[in-house]
């Protein structure tokens, strides 16, 4: 089944509450949404061919120029890599590409594996950051970003993003990822960053994978629900319930079924059609 059409008894038009932008049958249901270079990456791009004439440390240089044949072990595989080849850590430990996708992986079963625990430090570093924006004083104010920090470090140690104690930074690397590798480490790293009570989860029942916010949709009117395109099923959910206490779309508070609509559409300013 295409998960941009609609389910069995399921609206397939997300503006169904507003009569005057009319309904489209599901026939006539534009595909997904498509990619937006400037907000999310191009998973497409992703792969071996974009590898290599990586940044590499000192130690590779002799009188400024890069040592050519030198060799370097690789963290993951401990195999001999010629240091062009290899994805450095800021501990100058390497990655070769076959590890480095197995790294992401492995960071993804991490977070899946301890998720509670995962979970229970970013919404301890969240809560401080909160506590730093309502402090009534600058150094109460510090205090509460320092403790943020130092907690959500240690989220990522627990995730399995760091290596010697330094974050790996492998985002940088996410264009020699495979296509596939790329879009969870990527949908990983923005898990770490929304806070829980901000987080929205795909709306059809075959998937519920986390959507990162910068994959939401509005009408071209502004008045319109809200959308979201989920990269993991390619399908689109329609926000049906929210805490309008706020005039804000909370996370928790949301309620998304799937949908085969969004008909006029915008992203962060870009009309889509």
């Amino acid at each position: 089944m295409n998960p941009n059409r609609p389910v069995q008894g399921q609206w397939n038009d997300p503006t169904h509450n507003h009569s005057h932008f009319g309904r489209a049958s599901s026939t006539d249901a534009p595909s997904s949404p498509p990619q937006f270079s400037r907000h999310m990456p191009q998973w497409q791009r992703c792969g071996q061919h974009n590898c290599g004439n990586h940044h590499c440390p000192g130690h590779c240089f002799a009188q400024g120029q890069l040592v050519l044949g030198m060799n370097q072990h690789c963290l993951g595989c401990s195999q001999p890599k010629n240091v062009a080849s290899l994805h450095f850590l800021p501990c100058n430990h390497a990655l070769c590409r076959d590890c480095l996708n197995k790294m992401a992986i492995r960071i993804h079963e991490t977070i899946q594996s301890k998720k509670a625990q995962v979970d229970n430090a970013l919404a301890n570093a969240n809560l401080r950051r909160k506590m730093s924006e309502r402090a009534d004083s600058a150094q109460l104010a510090g205090l509460m970003a320092e403790e943020e920090g130092d907690i959500f470090a240690d989220a990522l140690t627990l995730a399995g993003y760091t290596c010697c104690g330094q974050p790996m930074r492998l985002g940088g690397y996410l264009y020699c990822m495979d296509p596939g590798v790329a879009l969870i480490f990527w949908q990983d790293y923005e898990y770490m960053l929304t806070p829980q009570e901000n987080q929205n989860h795909c709306g059809w029942p075959d998937c519920k994978a986390f959507v990162p916010n910068k994959c939401g949709f509005i009408d071209t009117t502004g008045i319109g629900p809200k959308i979201l395109h989920c990269p993991t099923c390619n399908g689109n959910s329609q926000l049906i319930c929210h805490d309008r206490s706020s005039g804000e779309s909370r996370g928790r508070c949301n309620v998304w079924i799937p949908t085969g609509h969004p008909m006029g559409r915008s992203y962060m300013g870009v009309e889509v059609v």
